[in-house]
């Protein structure tokens, strides 16, 4: 008989293995569930984190808008340039100084003002210029110039006699502007200077009314200057242009005022003041300009001028002797009634002694003076003053002359200066 066998010896390793694998199990998850909370955690405070980095960044693009917004308004608060409106001036101005330095378009200014001024009422138009010649703009708009001083002060004193008789008449007739150019110049080269600023400061105060409109250009404001005192200066629209415009800026207004600021950029300044409450301007015909030339840009936008025939008394035109022809005249003044020949003319040297005169600079100043009456001419060929003698019109003849003399050995004339 086979012995039986006992029963095996349960093993209880079930339990440890059943255990183990939910602990190795669990570990595992458990790890996974750490690691997953750990990266949830994660996630979550990288999102707290990048939530106050974008309301981090939020708070500094607020902040900076926030920043920019009381600037930007307080840039769109700031007072700005006020610029006049040239509509207004032919209800403004009862007449026009327009100052400013050379080449600062002062001449295209007025050009354009008298086209502003007659578009709506022709007028007739005179200049009174004594450098006419170096000025084009004259003969291209079809304006009747004078341009000899006697002639200038001549035409002055009628149009002062024509504000006069404008004066007693119910209606004024036509307008009138006058253009008066250089008037520095001129007024020193009259013989009553204190008459023409007399007339000129009539013009400005009383001849808008009798439609006699006066626009005077000059490159010095100073009274002295123009020929108008400073209290009848304001009874004038000023128009200052280049540093005359910018220079007043400096007196009247602060370094950071807007009008003053805006002034100093422009290449062709230009300010009102006077009669019209000082304010700046836009050239009218040069404004757009960003380069300035000393021999002037062409204007830009002159308006047509409404002319009208010239009907009022015109001063004759005068014509200037030349400074040789004027000495030898005075010297023939202080010989009256006495014969000469040329021969003796040239040997009592007229121009003094160290000027060599000749038959060949003698003659032409001979004949001028015989054209223009001055001087007579016998059959012997002998020249002769006659104090009873009318020297012909529209000549003139000042008190005196200065004649340059040539030195010793010179062959040339006598230097002609002007006044």
């Amino acid at each position: 008989m086979i012995p039986e066998t006992p029963p095996p010896t349960p093993i209880h390793i079930e339990y440890p293995i059943r255990f183990e694998v939910p602990i190795f199990l669990g570990g595992v998850l458990g790890g996974l569930v750490a690691g997953g909370l750990l990266i949830s955690v994660k996630t979550e405070t990288n999102k707290q984190l990048d939530s106050k980095v974008d309301v981090a960044k939020q708070s500094t693009t607020t902040q900076e808008i926030e920043t920019a917004t009381p600037t930007s308004t307080v840039e769109e608060n700031q007072p700005q340039p006020t610029f006049y409106n040239w509509n207004d001036i032919s209800d403004e101005a009862v007449g026009a100084l327009i100052i400013g330095n050379s080449g600062y378009a002062k001449t295209s200014l007025a050009c354009w003002l008298a086209g502003h001024l007659t578009k709506d009422k022709p007028a007739q138009i005179i200049a009174l210029d004594p450098h006419a010649n170096r000025n084009p703009l004259w003969g291209e708009l079809g304006i009747h110039v004078i341009s000899d001083f006697p002639g200038i002060e001549q035409q002055l004193q009628l149009l002062e006699e024509l504000l006069d008789k404008r004066r007693q008449q119910p209606e004024n007739g036509d307008m009138v502007i006058i253009f008066a150019d250089e008037l520095g110049a001129s007024i020193k080269n009259f013989q009553d200077s204190s008459r023409v600023q007399r007339t000129l400061e009539r013009l400005g105060s009383e001849g808008r009314k009798y439609d006699l409109m006066l626009i005077g250009m000059n490159q010095s404001a100073d009274p002295d200057d123009i020929g108008v005192s400073a209290q009848n200066r304001n009874n004038f629209a000023l128009i200052l242009c280049g540093a005359a415009a910018t220079n007043y800026a400096k007196r009247t207004w602060k370094a950071d005022d807007p009008n003053r600021a805006w002034l100093d950029s422009q290449t062709y300044p230009c300010l009102l003041t006077g009669a019209i409450s000082t304010t700046i301007a836009k050239h009218p015909t040069h404004h757009t300009y960003t380069t300035f030339k000393k021999k002037g840009n062409p204007p830009i936008g002159i308006e047509p001028i409404n002319q009208l025939p010239l009907t009022i008394p015109l001063a004759r035109e005068t014509k200037q002797l030349s400074d040789d022809v004027l000495k030898l005249y005075q010297w023939f003044k202080r010989k009256p009634n006495v014969n000469f020949q040329p021969r003796d003319i040239i040997s009592k040297k007229p121009f003094g002694k160290n000027f060599k005169l000749n038959m060949e600079l003698l003659n032409p100043l001979l004949e001028e003076l015989i054209t223009n009456n001055l001087i007579t001419q016998n059959k012997d060929g002998k020249y002769t003053y006659h104090p009873s003698a009318e020297p012909s019109g529209g000549i003139h003849i000042p008190g005196s002359a200065t004649v340059q003399q040539g030195s010793a050995g010179s062959t040339g004339s006598a230097t002609i200066q002007q006044e």
